[in-house]
């Protein structure tokens, strides 16, 4: 399977677009795409490339972004064991987070999505390595998903609340009322 993906988002602090395309390989799955914002009043260009194995655990992650010529870079492996590294250096404040959430789109959203595969009516708590940006810095995070229909879930951390909806793959068509919101025809 390969999908390409357009989004739009629409919020006070983050307007934009993305394009990000999903593919099966022999390990798993790749998720990599660009995302080209205005993020706090400033220009920002993300490009970021995720691997996940055949039950999508995260493996590595790779995202480079420049905001006004300010460029910031970061690598993350999880090992078969669940340990962190961040560029290199170990990082047990990550030890046992299974996804990654990049904080500047709604892929990595499919990532718990497709991994928990809970029925309708079910929920689960999870940690995360949370990437924030603009300045990529990675911290631990408590996220919780509900299934609320086939096609329809619910999104929650420590301050923020969103219902997803989703398509057969568990791709993010919309997210939240219109934070973010998939292109039609742009598959």
């Amino acid at each position: 399977m390969s999908i390409d993906l357009v989004w739009t988002v629409s919020h006070p602090t983050l307007t934009g677009a993305e394009r990000c395309t999903v593919h099966g390989t022999d390990e798993g799955w790749v998720l990599a795409g660009v995302v080209v914002a205005v993020f706090e009043g400033r220009p920002i260009d993300v490009r970021y490339r995720v691997t996940v194995d055949e039950l999508w655990v995260t493996r590595t992650v790779s995202v480079a972004a420049d905001e006004l010529g300010k460029a910031a870079r970061l690598d993350l492996v999880r090992s078969n064991t669940g340990t962190w590294t961040v560029d290199g250096q170990a990082a047990p404040e990550l030890d046992g987070c299974v996804d990654v959430d990049l904080g500047i789109t709604p892929v990595t959203n499919t990532l718990p999505i497709r991994r928990l595969d809970l029925e309708v009516g079910a929920e689960q708590e999870i940690d995360v390595a949370w990437v924030k940006f603009p300045h990529l810095r990675v911290e631990r995070g408590r996220q919780r998903y509900a299934r609320l229909a086939p096609e329809t879930w619910r999104y929650s951390s420590e301050a923020f609340t969103a219902d997803l909806a989703v398509d057969e793959n568990g791709l993010v068509v919309r997210y939240g009322h219109d934070l973010w919101r998939r292109v039609e025809g742009a598959r």
